[in-house]
């Protein structure tokens, strides 16, 4: 009802205003002719008679047309008022129509909306009462695979059971058979531990021999330098020098000591000194003897080698008619100038290049034969 009579009053205020509007045009009309008609007048003051006439014509062509334009408006107004007044009482009609439908409608509704509502509360209850029964079916349902999974369970459980003690029994066998061979594996391995434990036993006594004869061996080289040093202490150390080397007593002699240039004859001065280092080496019986020719880079690389080797067993000659010195202890080895101990661009270097050098090596047959065993 509310609805219907809020569209009446708007429909009915659409219409006064509509009809405002007209009225309102009608008056703004005259007055737009009337001010046409002032503005005319006052220009005919200012023209010719000829001209008047002509803007008088113009003027009264202007205002026939306004004229049939106001008599048409007009005409149009009303019969636009007649249809919209026609078109008022049927809205009205059809308003009131419509005020009844509605009020039959709302009465419906509201039956409707009673009925709807008993309706979903029924819905409501029955839908209680289904969810109800569902949950106690769910939890039936649960119950029984739970209590299926627990008899399956149990059945792999016997089954597990069984392939467990089939299978315990199984490994007792191998583990009895295992203790069997591993006690009798620890059997062979004790007698090889105490095969081992003898033989570890053997190498730490031979090992203790073998540094005890190092021990030796190093203190009786060095006995022997000193030795050689005392018996040489005359000689300058421009001429000679005494050294250990790798467990060896090096002597070594400088060409001004023992010969001329190019010549493989010893001086007198150099033939004291070797005789000197003979007598020594006489007494110790165990050592090798190495005697090494060596030049500097001048001439021929034959050449070099020949002199080195000359001067080498020149030095032996000397060695086998002054002492009583085995000829199995004496090696003689000519090394040219391959084997400088100093730069062969200076004289110095070359000096200290052309040299004899005596090796004396301790004999380890027994060490060698020791830890060969």
């Amino acid at each position: 009802m509310k609805a219907a009579s809020f569209f009446y009053a708007n429909f009915r205020m659409q219409c006064d205003f509509f009809y405002f509007c007209s009225h309102k045009m009608k008056h703004m009309q005259k007055i737009y002719i009337l001010s046409v008609l002032i503005l005319f007048s006052l220009s005919s003051c200012l023209v010719t008679k000829k001209k008047y006439d002509a803007m008088n014509e113009l003027k009264q062509k202007k205002i026939d047309s306004l004229e049939y334009v106001i008599d048409k408006t007009l005409f149009d107004y009303k019969n636009s008022k007649k249809q919209n007044e026609e078109l008022q009482r049927k809205n009205e009609s059809r308003i009131d129509s419509l005020i009844a439908e509605t009020g039959k409608l709302s009465r419906d509704t509201s039956k409707l909306s009673s009925s709807l509502a008993e309706a979903i509360k029924e819905y409501q209850e029955k839908q209680r009462i289904l969810k109800e029964t569902e949950e106690r079916l769910d939890k039936k349902s649960k119950l029984i695979e739970r209590l299926t999974a627990k008899q399956e369970m149990k059945a792999r459980e016997i089954d597990s059971l069984q392939n467990s003690l089939q299978g315990t029994e199984e490994r007792l066998d191998k583990k009895s058979k295992l203790i069997e061979r591993l006690t009798a594996e620890q059997e062979m391995k004790a007698r090889e531990i105490d095969s081992l434990q003898n033989s570890l036993k053997e190498k730490q006594e031979r090992l203790v021999m073998l540094e005890n004869m190092i021990n030796k061996n190093k203190k009786e080289v060095e006995k022997l330098k000193n030795t050689i040093n005392e018996a040489l202490k005359s000689f300058d150390n421009s001429e000679l020098n005494v050294y250990l080397k790798d467990g060896k007593v090096y002597v070594a002699m400088e060409e001004k000591l023992l010969f001329k240039t190019g010549s493989s004859a010893i001086d007198k001065r150099g033939k004291e000194a070797i005789k000197k280092l003979g007598k020594i080496l006489e007494k110790n019986i165990d050592t090798e003897i190495l005697i090494e020719g060596h030049t500097d880079n001048v001439g021929s690389d034959s050449y070099n080698w020949k002199l080195s080797t000359e001067r080498a067993l020149s030095v032996v000659h000397i060695l086998r008619e002054n002492t009583k010195i085995k000829p199995e202890r004496i090696t003689a080895s000519g090394r040219g100038m391959h084997k400088p101990v100093a730069d062969n661009a200076s004289d110095a270097g070359k000096q200290k290049n052309r040299r004899i050098d005596i090796v004396l090596i301790p004999k380890l047959d027994l060490l060698y034969k020791i830890m060969n065993e």
